[in-house]
Formats: C-alpha cells, structure tokens, sequence
C-alpha cells in the first residue's frame, strides 16, 4: 500500500464515512506521505472523527461543499493582508472548491498513510491533524498570521523543517497537495494569438526558438517574430522595440509587426539598450558592440573580448556595458574606460535612474549587487545572501528589487532589505514599470508572474519553451498610500537626466 492521502467528494455524510478506508470516492486532490496543512483549513475541531478503518484506528472529517468553500475564501481574506506566503495556495483551494457541486460533501481520510505508520506516530498523526483544524478555524477567526507561524512550528519537526525551506515547491506542496502542483496553469496556458488591435504593448517577453509574447489589455499574447533563433534581450520605446538573439539576429517590431535587421556580425547578441530608436547600443558575445540608428546597424568597437550581457545608458555620453569579467565599460562622448569591480564577478544586468546606477549578477560567494559611487563600484554588504542574480527593477522613492535565480524576491526600500516569496520554481528574468514581472518556471512549465501589492500571481503560462528576457513599458507607481497630486505629479514626470520618451523600466 502507497503512503497517500486523499481529500475526497462524496455525496453525503454518511456515504463520505463508510467510504473513509476505501478509494471509491472522487478526489479532489491527493498528496503523498503528508497532510499537506492547508487541507484541514477547510474543517472545524467538531467535525472531526477517530475510527477505526480494518484494523486501521484513523481520523476523518466531513464537511459540506458551502462550508468549505465558505471557510477557504475566509482563510485567503485572513491570509492576504498578513503576507503569508501560502495566500495563492488558498486561492487555487477556493477555486478548486467552487468547482464542486453544492451538494457535495468533503471527507479527509488519510487511511492509507496512518496504515503504514507505528501505532504511535499515527496517534500523533491523528492528534496533529485534530489541533490543525482547530488552528486554522482560529486563523479564519482573527489570529495573527505570526502567532498561528510559531503554532505550526510546534505540531512536528517534519512541519518545521518544510516551513523553514528556501525551496518554496516543498513548502507549496506541503502546504497543498497536488493543489500545489498549480493544476489551473492548464487554465492559463497561452492559447490566444495577436489581435490587429495589439500594436502597443504594455509588456514584451522574448525566449527560445524566436518566442515572442505581448502584454495588451492585461493579457498575454503570442506574437510573431518570424524567426526560429533563440531570442535573448530586448529594449523598447514608443511602439517600436528590437529584439536580439543567437546567431547575429536582430529584429526590430513596429506596428505589432518584426522585420529583421541586417548585422555586420554572426556572434550571438545578449542585450540592447536604446537612448531612442534613432541610437540603440546592442552587445553580445566576444567583445561585440553594435550600433543601430534606426536605419541600418553598424559596429562599434570597444577594447574588450569579454562576454557582454548588459547595457544601460542615460545619454550618449554615458553609456555602459558588463559582462564576464571584472570590469564595467563606460563610454564619456569620448572613448571607452574600463572601472573595476571590487571582485572578480559576472554581471548580468545595469539599471539605472535618478542619479544611481546598480549592476547585479554572481561572483563564487553567490549574488552580487554593486552600486556605483563618486570614487567607483562599490559593493553593497548589507545584501542577504543569495543566488546569482538574474533580474532586477527599479522602483518609486529608491526601491530596487533583486530576482535571484531560485528563493524570493528582495526588495530595498532605502533603509533595509525585506523578502516577497515568489511563487517560481527557478527566475529567468524581472523587469519594472508601470507594474513588476518575473519570468520563470513552475511545475516544470514557464511562467510570467506579476507583483500585486506585495504579492505575486500568474498571469501566463507556457509548456516547453523557456522565457530569457522581459521588458515593461512606464514608470513605477507611487505607492497607494501616496498617491496624491503632488506624488502623483512625480510619478508622470521623466527620470531625471534620461531623454523624454526612454523608459527607466526596460531592464
């Protein structure tokens, strides 16, 4: 017998009783080797039951489909404002639920794993279980999220242990069953293509085998590139955006429409960084540093062979460019100058905006972020430790936001360093504007989550094809809280020293 538990739907209390030991019954979600915690959220201490099932002494609980669904959209409402990371878990719960028939009644009977365990780990088992619905009807009653978090960490070092988890997929499932194995991405995944009223986009993500995505009216969109080469930056302004990738692709979308450029080069092109459409500086493998005017693309020689993965610029004065190696290339109008990193690092993206620029990537020690000061680099010690990272944004008032590749968000608020769990598997890409986006993956399939309020939904999902860069059209908003004339008259305005129409956001 596998070690399984299952919440099922029976069509009454009694036929969800005698149907406790057995698997006839239609599921609604099954786990393995755990009641996952948020499942005895849908029931009450008094409606829980100890009885025997064949030789097997277990506990259940019967509760209808209104009361259910009833107590689950409680539990999100509890959840939301106090941060837990589990919030979008609830919400899958609630919408799974809402699919079942009112008449139906929900039986947790996790007859099969208390079978397999000791006599006295399935008395502990059945008395954890009893004390989580109670627990939980006290969360949907009021309880402080950081007094029902120490709670928790007292019913089992196996519950401890997944909560203290940086791999938020143990802590999802945990938390969720097989309802964290994100079954609505099914709901989400991309279908519809680009309407002919989609020319501007409030968002651009490019990726392998010529993938190219549109944001319009809030949804996501499958455009086309044309192309079959792997796509791996991009840069846009207005309604025109170029698009760079293996293989000296460069593609230029205007209209809704991709043509390709011709390039003086077949070396693969990581990024691209417009002043304005009329001088876009693209880099890429080898040293390579291209220069598109609008018109026609042409080189641009820069002293270096290194890897170029990022380019930022405020003016043709000053522009930048980093990579693989210990250096960032800035050019003055004049000539290019290499500043040196205070380590030896890889960096994968520059932003910058009011007056700051941050450059971001990996070193041995695991993600770096160095700001640049009036006497050079300099590395930014209060940093968590973390992964390589791969995106970051620019927010209101001095946030940045930091994307490692796995683990959460970080964000700075111009005092301190807090994180927002991400609901991703591993980060491929951010970028910030008028909103915030994270490209990465889930359940073995890719997604585009959005930062709302300090937490994060999806919006898309892909199967197959991995997403490599976003780009987000605007300026970031100021927070809710501000958002008054003067705030709001600030929010509009253009980042001080960059040309008007060049977003801070395209990172």
């Amino acid at each position: 017998m596998s070690k399984s538990v299952a919440l099922r739907v029976a069509p009454s209390p009694e036929a969800a009783l005698e149907a406790a030991g057995t698997q006839d019954l239609p599921p609604l979600a099954v786990a393995n080797g755990a009641v996952p915690l948020l499942w005895p959220a849908l029931f009450d201490y008094e409606e829980t039951r100890v009885h025997r099932a064949g030789a097997v002494e277990v506990v259940s609980a019967v509760t209808s489909q209104p009361q259910a669904l009833g107590r689950a959209r409680a539990l999100l409402a509890a959840l939301r404002p106090q941060g837990a990371p589990w919030a979008a878990v609830a919400q899958l719960l609630a919408r799974e639920l809402a699919r079942q028939p009112p008449e139906a009644q929900l039986v947790l009977a996790p007859t099969a794993l208390l079978g397999e365990l000791p006599p006295p780990a399935a008395r502990a088992y059945v008395t954890q279980i009893v004390q989580l619905c109670d627990l939980w009807q006290r969360v949907r009653s009021g309880l402080p999220w950081s007094e029902a978090r120490a709670l928790l960490d007292r019913f089992g070092p196996e519950v401890g242990q997944a909560l203290a988890q940086p791999d938020g997929h143990r802590v999802r499932y945990y938390l969720g069953g097989s309802l964290a194995e994100l079954s609505e991405l099914d709901e989400l995944v991309l279908a519809e293509g680009q309407g002919e009223a989609d020319i501007r986009p409030e968002a651009l993500a490019v990726g392998e085998q010529g993938l190219l995505l549109g944001r319009f009216g809030g949804r996501w969109r499958l455009m086309s590139s044309g192309c079959q080469e792997d796509l791996l930056g991009l840069w846009a302004c207005d309604e025109v955006a170029l698009l760079v990738g293996r293989r000296g692709t460069l593609l230029r979308l205007a209209g809704g429409r991709c043509e390709r450029i011709d390039v003086p080069s077949m070396q693969q092109l990581n990024t691209a960084w417009g002043i304005d459409p009329s001088l876009v500086v693209i880099a890429g493998e080898q040293g390579t540093v291209l220069v598109y005017d609008g018109k026609v693309c042409k080189p641009w020689p820069v002293p270096t062979r290194a890897a170029l993965h990022a380019a930022w610029a405020s003016a043709r004065e000053n522009i930048w460019l980093a990579g693989q190696e210990t250096s960032v290339w800035r050019f003055d109008g004049y000539a290019w100058t290499p500043l040196a990193l205070p380590a030896e690092s890889f960096v994968s993206r520059l932003a910058g905006s009011d007056g700051r620029l941050v450059a971001v990537g990996g070193s041995r020690r695991g993600g770096e972020l160095f700001r640049l000061g009036a006497r050079g680099w300099v590395r930014d010690e209060a940093l968590p430790v973390l992964e390589w990272i791969e995106g970051l944004w620019l927010g209101w008032e001095g946030e940045l936001g930091l994307v490692p590749r796995r683990g959460a968000a970080w964000i700075f608020d111009g005092q301190r360093w807090a994180a927002e769990p991400l609901p991703t598997d591993e980060v491929m890409a951010a970028a910030g504007g008028d909103l915030v986006a994270v490209a990465g993956t889930m359940q073995k399939q890719t997604v585009i989550v959005v930062r709302h309020e300090g937490r994060w939904e999806v919006e898309t999902a892909l199967r197959d094809l991995r997403i490599n860069a976003l780009w987000v059209a605007g300026n970031p908003k100021p927070p809710r809280l501000r958002l008054d004339a003067e705030a709001s008259a600030g929010a509009s305005a253009a980042p001080s020293g960059a040309p008007p129409g060049t977003s801070r956001s395209a990172i």
